[in-house]
């Protein structure tokens, strides 16, 4: 499986701490960590991690990749805070994308990041069921290497859905369908926890 050199970086930007990292079984089906339901396998993506953040708050952070495609996937599903805004998914896009920025400008010298586009973003599950949400770009850059990272956040239930991608950016475009198509179909079956 592909491994960016920006794996570490990726998993701290989005949830600080350190977390319980639970084995994920290979089942093909659908697999229950802390109380969120997911699927092992989407769009030709693996499980490979499962990590519980030490506060309940952070919920929870799953790794998923593929000998296929050269990308870091990490998707996270934590609860919503009662009292958050209106617009749930671009208010806590615009705080992910805060902390990227903040994190980026905090390493060494020669860690850039450059934002791009960030749109409103609608995905149908293939059960079509449609999803609003939020989409964001950037490019980070460490000397020649130049990747590219995607942030991705919906509200599903009671659940924050949030996805961080890296990938080599030369293949962006490529991988672009592929990237898609798991969204797609890990939004459709991950079930956030219930509340209590």
């Amino acid at each position: 499986m592909y491994r960016s050199p920006w794996v570490l970086l990726t998993f701290a930007l989005i949830l600080p701490g350190d977390g319980l990292v639970g084995q994920v079984p290979d089942g093909g089906g659908l697999s229950t960590f802390v109380g969120v339901h997911f699927p092992d396998e989407a769009a030709g993506f693996h499980v490979t991690q499962a990590t519980r953040y030490p506060d309940p708050i952070l919920g929870i952070g799953l790794t998923y990749g593929s000998e296929r495609a050269r990308m870091d996937i990490t998707v996270y599903v934590y609860p919503v805070s009662p009292g958050e805004p209106e617009d749930l998914a671009g208010a806590e896009f615009d705080r992910g994308w805060q902390e990227l920025q903040e994190y980026t400008a905090s390493q060494r010298e020669g860690v850039e990041l450059e934002l791009g586009d960030v749109e409103p973003w609608e995905v149908t599950t293939p059960d079509g069921t449609r999803f609003a949400g939020r989409r964001g770009e950037g490019t980070l850059r460490m000397g020649a290497t130049a990747l590219s990272t995607w942030l991705y956040v919906f509200v599903k239930g009671d659940s924050y859905i949030k996805y961080r991608v890296t990938l080599e950016r030369a293949s962006r475009r490529l991988l672009a369908p592929d990237l898609e198509a798991f969204v797609a179909r890990t939004l459709e079956r991950i079930e956030g926890p219930a509340r209590p």
